[in-house]
């Protein structure tokens, strides 16, 4: 037997204009799309471990142990290329990372700190123009933050395993954050970083060959922006 309110709700829905019934498919479509979406990009991980299972979390990019490396740098921002020299030097006196990008005839490019504090507060000491724009400094501030893997404690973690190739996938994720770690199975090495947003990708942050405390090599492409970064040790 219907009831009253099922008698108005159905009397309500006959009496819908066609636009409003076009709206409701176009709403309904865009969230299925997003659902589909969503289960693409996380569903291929399955889970084999929670915040308590440490041994999972003991990687790191930079090594305590870690001091200070230069690499030669090149980076191309909007259809405009940098190239020069940039140093990465601990600061155990200020509880901080030091990141510095000299052109090939020693101009200052960007000088940027990172303190390890609870706030994770960084500071821009100087910028060149081209940089300057809070979107461009921002990603470059995520990017090398998701390599010193300095994180607050209240960070969710999850372990899981990609089944084809047998990888670790270690997943950073708070409010701003959501980051992939790739490592083999019996590795200690992150070897590629992911930085998502909540439904796309944002970054590929690919390290190679470790020969000491950190990559010798560090590749970082972009997907919604003109941002490509690569770096290689100089041995001196």
């Amino acid at each position: 037997m219907l009831t009253i309110r099922s008698l108005i709700l159905r009397r309500q829905a006959l009496e819908m204009s066609p636009a409003v019934l076009v709206c409701i498919k176009s709403l309904t479509f865009i969230l299925a799309l997003f659902l589909l979406l969503y289960s693409c990009s996380t569903g291929h991980y399955k889970a084999i471990g929670k915040n308590g299972d440490a041994s999972y979390y003991n990687v790191s990019i930079f090594h305590e142990s870690f001091s200070k490396v230069l690499y030669r740098a090149g980076i191309d921002l909007n259809k405009r290329h940098f190239s020069g020299l940039m140093l990465i030097k601990k600061l155990p006196e200020n509880n901080s990372y030091r990141v510095v990008f000299l052109s090939e005839i020693g101009l200052k490019i960007f000088d940027l700190e990172f303190y390890f504090n609870k706030k994770n507060n960084f500071f821009v000491h100087y910028c060149l123009d081209a940089f300057d724009k809070r979107h461009v400094i921002n990603t470059i501030k995520k990017d090398i933050e998701s390599m010193f893997m300095n994180y607050p404690t209240e960070v969710k973690k999850r372990v899981s395993v990609v089944d084809k190739r047998e990888n670790i996938v270690i997943n950073y994720k708070l409010r701003g954050i959501n980051n992939y770690y790739y490592k083999t199975i019996n590795g200690d090495r992150i070897f590629k970083i992911e930085r998502r947003g909540l439904i796309f990708k944002k970054a590929d942050i690919t390290l190679e060959n470790y020969s000491g405390p950190f990559p010798d090599e560090i590749f970082i492409t972009h997907k919604l922006l003109k941002l490509d970064i690569v770096l290689t040790q100089l041995n001196i």
